[in-house]
């Protein structure tokens, strides 16, 4: 009886060492991780690829492997592991695996700006080239203040609830523009042939010219609404 109960005895105090142990270990570790706040930048570590999971655990889906110096925006902590957002993309890294490196942060924060700003200066450029295009198309022949009106109309459209929200849509909305439709306009674009004034008129509405007061439609002839040129605005 004696030696049982001595055998439990030990039994119980070997239990307790292993609880203080580990659970010690756990707290450090939870302790350890950064308190990064929601919404700022974390970057991962330079010196390898690092996966992140679809949740706080190791054993989880893989959602991506992000290169080195990949940066995250944070989107919380979840005991060593931090939720981060890369791209769209949303998942953990073990906490180890990222940190918070202004220079690395700031480089990729600054081409990041660059290259939208080079891609948001590309995609005006293409717009007003394909609105020159179609006013060139429907108004090629009319002064300027007619080609001023088409490129109106279409950025007016494209203000509109009632229509596409960007220039390419609308151009090519069906049933709208028959240049368009026919494939004048995309003609036109691809050989550069554009005359010079439309390309004045394109940059123009671009720029938010509008001679019609925020009129929708036009047509050739001279009655049923606003005249300028040879079309009427309405």
């Amino acid at each position: 009886m004696f030696q049982n109960k001595k055998l439990f005895a030990v039994l119980i105090a070997c239990l307790i060492a292993v609880v203080i142990s580990v659970t010690p270990k756990t707290e450090a570790y939870a302790a350890g991780v950064p308190n990064y706040a929601t919404g700022s930048y974390v970057n991962t570590i330079s010196y390898q690829e690092v996966n992140m999971y679809v949740a706080a655990d190791q054993y989880s889906t893989v959602v991506a492997t992000l290169p080195a110096n990949s940066v995250c925006t944070v989107e919380g902590i979840e005991d060593i592991w931090v939720k981060v957002n890369h791209l769209g993309t949303v998942g953990y890294i073990y906490y180890e695996y990222v940190e918070h490196n202004e220079e690395v942060i700031n480089s990729s924060l600054e081409k990041a700006e660059a290259e939208r700003l080079a891609r948001e200066a590309l995609l005006q450029q293409e717009s007003i080239r394909e609105l020159a295009a179609l006013i060139h198309c429907e108004a090629g022949s009319e002064p300027i203040e007619g080609q001023i009106a088409v490129g109106a109309v279409v950025m007016n459209r494209v203000k509109s609830d009632r229509y596409p929200n960007d220039i390419h849509s609308v151009i090519y909305q069906p049933g709208q523009f028959t240049p368009a439709g026919r494939g004048s306009v995309a003609n036109r674009l691809a050989t550069g042939n554009i005359k010079q004034s439309c390309l004045d008129a394109a940059l123009a509405a671009f720029q938010g010219m509008d001679n019609t007061g925020g009129l929708l439609h036009f047509h050739a002839g001279s009655s049923g609404g606003l005249q300028i040129g040879r079309q009427v605005f309405y």
